[in-house]
């Protein structure tokens, strides 16, 4: 099962992502705050999707952390900051953006993508070399 992090502090936004991911066979953990996460091990999740309104330090923080801690988890960083800003979260480590308002679709499709594309760049190379019969 392909797993999940939301960092949301919008409760009802929160709920309405989790129930769109669930329904979809997504596992997902929610942080309400970046001090949340303090119990957390992002290794632990295929993706991470940060939805801080505001362009902080703290965002920044858990974005690099993140990609520090966890380099195959595939990162979405959720905004409704104009479209200026975007080049900050690739910036920061993000995979991708999404400007909000957005639907499930466009999460979904996302999430897909991204977690596809990041299991395939970190999935070490077969060598030629071998047969799958040598093993």
């Amino acid at each position: 099962m392909t797993r999940i992090l939301l960092v949301e502090a919008e409760p009802a936004l929160a709920r309405r992502i989790t129930w769109i991911l669930e329904t979809e066979g997504f596992e997902t953990t929610v942080a309400a705050s970046t001090d949340d996460l303090a119990g957390l091990t992002p290794g632990g999740f295929d993706a991470v999707i940060v939805d801080c309104d505001h362009d902080t330090p703290k965002k920044r923080w858990l974005i690099e952390r993140i990609r520090e801690t966890a380099p195959a988890a595939a990162i979405v960083d959720v905004h409704s900051a104009a479209m200026t800003q975007v080049p900050h979260a690739e910036r920061s480590g993000a995979d991708v953006y999404i400007h909000k308002p957005f639907d499930a679709a466009t999460l979904l499709e996302t999430l897909a993508d991204l977690i596809n594309r990041n299991a395939e760049m970190h999935t070490p190379a077969r060598d030629p070399r071998t047969s799958e019969d040598d093993g």
